[in-house]
């Protein structure tokens, strides 16, 4: 595996170790050697990714607020109906009741 203290590395392949450069960019004095990248060079790719992800998130996170608030409107629409409705009746039976 690799060391970043070491200026060897040893190859998933023949587990050899091969002399490289110090910053393991590419080993080229072996024919068996695995070639490896930059010290990251896939950090841009990660940021991109996270930052994606991040929105993703954000969004759904928006969409299930939004949601939560239309299902509460719609409760307290339908609450307002059923207490004027209850209203209506209990006006009915009482003037039934007790007629003027």
């Amino acid at each position: 595996m690799t060391s970043t203290r070491s200026s060897f590395r040893t190859t998933a392949r023949n587990n050899e170790e091969t002399p490289c450069r110090k910053n393991f960019t590419k080993c080229t004095n072996t024919p068996n050697t695995l070639t490896t990248t930059e010290p990251g060079a896939g950090n841009l790719d990660h940021a991109i990714l996270a930052v994606l992800v991040a929105i993703a998130s954000l969004l759904g996170h928006r969409s299930h607020t939004e949601e939560g608030l239309l299902h509460t409107k719609a409760a307290d629409q339908w609450a307002f109906y059923q207490a004027k409705n209850n209203r209506l009746h209990a006006d009915e039976m009482f003037s039934l009741a007790f007629p003027l």
